[in-house]
Order: structure tokens, then C-alpha cells, then sequence
């Protein structure tokens, strides 16, 4: 690669190919067209951070940009979502008060009008406008939503929070990237609920290609959750109900696709390993959740989070 001399000429040369880049994908007419532009741009990146360097403090400032600049694209050109499962939502129906009926009624009732509740607070007025909403950063709100709920009923329900790698201190994505759902107790069964899953499934943030550009935070569950049979008809079940029956193997089916997406390249630089599976069983991952271990524990801290390292890895090609 022709070396660059300097600074300056080195932000032109970027900004130039920014610029085409946004260009080409104007011209884009389909989702494939736009993904292919993407895959390139991600490639560009990647070669790029070997002039550059790794991530540090005298490299911050001009990584940040790239940051800011390929999730300003992504968010403007990569909305469509990589499932076609919407949510069973229609926004009249769930205007009723809750009633005492079987589990499956109480499930439906209870994911309807939190979900009516996300709408609500999105200014949707159509089940339509909802299948399509992007649910990032409500999940919190669609738990505490549904805690009261249940509490009014007098149903045990625990909310959970699922931290970057399983730990918190760990600080993986700089305080953020957590994520909340719930688990209910009706009679003798018990229920994982989701109503904001589908936030995970966007187009955005699930081309592999991303994994490995230096300050990114590689892809989101929603791609590895359709890379495994098992795994996507849990990914279906909740992105479509909002809630499944509680199991040792829906646990770790559901866990799997955020263990899988807190890998960055160099785990599988390391371990040469592209299963894109997980060894933890649903125990381990009571552990996980309980905060008696986590996934640094096995796998180490610097093989998740943000890319720090220049690589020119290609997760796709390797599948």
C-alpha cells in the first residue's frame, strides 16, 4: 500500500472516498446493490487502519470520525431489516384491559400492550408504523412497562439485564450496548419476553464484513441468530409474539446471538475458529447473568468489543 506523507493528504484521500462511496450508494436501486457497496467500504476501512495503526490516543480523533461517519451512512442507507417476521401487533386490539384467562391469552395481552405502550411512546398510530419501528434504547422502558403490568395481576416477573461480554465492569462498548428482557411465571412454566428484539435485526448493523473495522463494534445478534436452525426459530418466535417458553435450550439459543456478537477479530484470529457457535451451556450462562463469571473469563477481554487492532479478516468469506 502506497504509504501516505502526510496528515493532510491523508484526510483528502478519506474524504474523497467517502464521498464516492455516498454517491454510489444514491445511485443504489436495491438492498443487494447497497450491501455489496458496503461490504467494499467496510474492506476499505479495514485496509486503511494499516496505515493508520491501531487504536490509541494518537489515532482516537481520526478513528472517531470513521466511526461517526460509516454509522451516519449505515443509519441513512441500510434501514431494511434481514427478517421478514413482524410482530403479531394490531394497534386497536390491545386496547382492552388485561383479563384472567390461559397463559397464551395473558402472554398475547401482556406483549400488546406493551407494545401499544412502544407506539404510544413513538407516536405510531398503525400496526403497520410498528413492525417497521426501530426499538433501539426502549428496552428498559418495555420492561418496566411490563413489570407493572404484571404486578397489577399479581405475576412474578424478573427483569433482566444482559451487559456487553456478561460484565459489567468489563466496560466492553464504553457503557453501552446492554440490553433488558424479562422472565414471567405463570403456574408451573416460565417466560422469556423480548418486545424489543427486533431492534437487533436491521440491515445496518448485520453485514459480517463490519467485524474487524478498527472502533466498531462489529454486528449485532440478529445475524448470527439466522446463521443457525435452532437459533432462528427462537429469533422468529419472539420477534413475532414478543415472548417464548422458558427452556435450557431457548436460554442459550437466545443467549448465544449476543455471546457471538461481542466477538470482535480477534477472536477469530486466535482461535481460527468460524462456527459462529458457543461452547456455555444454559448453566454457564445462569452464571453469566448472575455475574459469577463471564465471557473474558474464557475468552479474553481483548478478543470482544470495539476492533482495536488493524486486521483484514473477512468474516463472510470464511463461512
Amino acid at each position: 500500500m502506497t504509504k501516505i506523507v502526510s496528515y493532510g493528504k491523508f484526510r483528502q484521500t478519506y474524504d474523497e472516498r467517502v464521498r464516492a462511496f455516498y454517491h454510489d450508494l444514491m445511485k443504489a436501486e436495491t438492498t443487494l446493490e447497497k450491501k455489496k457497496l458496503f461490504i467494499a467500504f467496510y474492506q476499505y476501512l479495514k485496509n486503511l487502519s494499516f496505515t493508520l495503526g491501531a487504536f490509541s490516543e494518537a489515532t482516537f480523533n481520526f478513528y472517531d470520525t470513521i466511526g461517526k461517519d460509516t454509522e451516519s451512512l449505515e443509519e441513512e442507507f441500510l434501514d431494511e431489516k434481514i427478517t421478514n417476521v413482524l410482530p403479531n401487533f394490531d394497534y386497536i386490539s390491545y386496547k382492552r384491559v388485561l383479563g384472567y384467562h390461559d397463559d397464551e391469552f395473558i402472554l398475547h395481552s401482556l406483549v400488546g400492550q406493551t407494545r401499544l405502550y412502544l407506539a404510544k411512546k413513538l407516536h405510531l398510530t398503525t400496526g403497520r408504523q410498528f413492525q417497521n419501528a426501530n426499538l433501539t434504547n426502549l428496552c428498559l422502558k418495555a420492561s418496566l412497562y411490563l413489570k407493572k403490568l404484571c404486578n397489577q395481576k399479581h405475576i412474578k416477573i424478573n427483569i433482566i439485564k444482559i451487559n456487553p461480554g456478561f460484565r459489567e465492569e468489563d466496560n466492553l462498548y464504553d457503557g453501552n450496548g446492554f440490553h433488558y428482557f424479562s422472565v414471567i411465571q405463570l403456574h408451573d412454566k416460565k417466560y422469556l419476553i423480548d418486545t424489543t428484539y427486533s431492534q437487533f435485526f436491521f440491515l445496518k448493523e448485520n453485514i459480517l464484513s463490519r467485524i474487524g473495522v478498527v472502533g466498531l463494534s462489529g454486528c449485532n445478534p440478529g445475524a448470527f441468530m439466522y446463521l443457525n436452525k435452532e437459533r432462528k426459530k427462537v429469533a422468529d418466535k419472539i420477534l413475532q409474539d414478543g415472548f417464548i417458553l422458558l427452556t435450557k435450550d431457548t436460554l442459550k439459543s437466545y443467549l448465544d446471538g449476543f455471546t457471538i456478537s461481542y466477538r470482535n477479530a480477534s477472536f477469530y484470529e486466535l482461535t481460527n475458529d468460524f462456527s459462529l457457535e458457543t461452547p456455555y451451556t444454559h448453566r454457564e450462562y445462569q452464571q453469566f447473568l448472575e455475574g459469577k463469571c463471564s465471557q473474558a473469563f474464557y475468552e479474553g477481554i481483548e478478543n470482544l468489543g470495539y476492533q482495536c487492532t488493524p486486521t483484514k479478516l473477512n468474516i463472510g468469506d470464511k463461512l
